[in-house]
C-alpha cells in the first residue's frame, strides 16, 4: 500500500489487527478541508467488486442527505484503463448539518484484495477536489495492480 504524506496536513497509518476478520490496512491524509482516505482489504467472504461496491456506498451514504454529484468526471477517470484493474467510481454531494461536501467513493480490486479510495471536500471545491482525486485514484490504482502483479512472499518460507 502506498500512502503519500501531505507536505502541510495531517496523516494517519493504521494495520488492521491480527484479530480482525479481514486482512487489510488505511491510511487517510488532509490538507485543508480535502480529505482522502485509501483502505486495502482482503475480504475471508467471498465477494464480488460490485457486492463490495454497493456495500460501501451503503456506508458511506448512511444517515446522510446525499443525492449523485451532477459535476464532469476528472480528466484521469475519463482516460482509457491502460491495463489497470476494474474499478467503480461514485461521486456525491451530501449534507453534513449546514455544510454540503462533495464525496467520491473508487473502488478496484485484484487477486482478491480490493483498494478503496474516499474523498470528502467543500462542495464549492468539488471540482479541484475531483480532479486531485482523479489523478490520486489513478496513480494508487496502477501501484496497487503493479503491487498484485508481484506474488507476495511469506517471511516463514524463506526458512525452509
Amino acid at each position: 500500500m502506498i500512502c503519500v504524506l501531505p507536505s502541510d496536513g495531517a496523516f494517519e497509518f493504521d494495520v488492521f489487527p491480527a484479530a480482525a476478520v479481514n486482512a487489510g490496512a488505511q491510511c487517510s491524509r488532509s490538507e485543508g478541508e480535502y480529505v482522502e482516505a485509501w483502505v486495502v482489504v482482503r475480504f475471508v467472504a467471498a465477494t464480488t467488486l460490485d457486492e463490495a461496491f454497493a456495500q460501501a456506498l451503503g456506508q458511506l451514504n448512511n444517515g446522510l442527505q446525499s443525492q449523485v454529484w451532477g459535476g464532469r468526471p476528472s480528466a484521469a477517470d475519463l482516460a482509457p484503463p491502460q491495463g489497470l484493474p476494474h474499478y467503480r467510481i461514485a461521486r456525491y454531494e451530501a449534507s453534513f448539518g449546514e455544510d454540503r461536501r462533495y464525496l467520491r467513493l473508487s473502488m478496484g480490486e485484484a487477486d482478491g484484495w480490493y483498494i478503496q479510495q474516499i474523498v470528502s471536500a467543500p462542495l464549492g471545491q468539488a471540482e479541484q477536489a475531483e480532479a486531485q482525486s482523479g489523478e490520486s485514484w489513478r496513480r494508487g490504482l496502477r501501484a496497487f495492480a503493479d503491487a498484485r502483479a508481484v506474488p507476495a512472499v511469506d517471511e516463514r518460507d524463506r526458512t525452509r
